[in-house]
């Protein structure tokens, strides 16, 4: 079965990560009382539909350039 879902092409390797991260996180809002188990798993689920649509990486590379400005500002300005 692994072998299969490798075989795919990789937008649609996404697309059924996403779906089953998006369901997860449905049914755990939904079906679940509130715990700190449900709202952390409700927290994975949607990092991990974060990362799989394809915004993660760009994401961390505006953050990385966010501190870098910070760090020259807090450095430029307490000179």
């Amino acid at each position: 079965m692994y072998s299969r879902f490798i075989g795919l092409h990789w937008i649609v390797r996404r697309v059924i990560l996403a779906v089953m991260f998006y369901v997860i996180f449905a049914v755990d809002i939904g079906c679940f009382p509130k715990s700190d188990f449900t709202v952390s798993l409700m927290l994975v689920s949607l990092g991990g539909l974060y990362l799989a649509i394809g915004l993660g990486r760009p994401t961390l590379i505006f953050i990385r350039l966010l501190l870098k400005v910070m760090i020259i500002l807090h450095y430029w300005v307490n000179r």
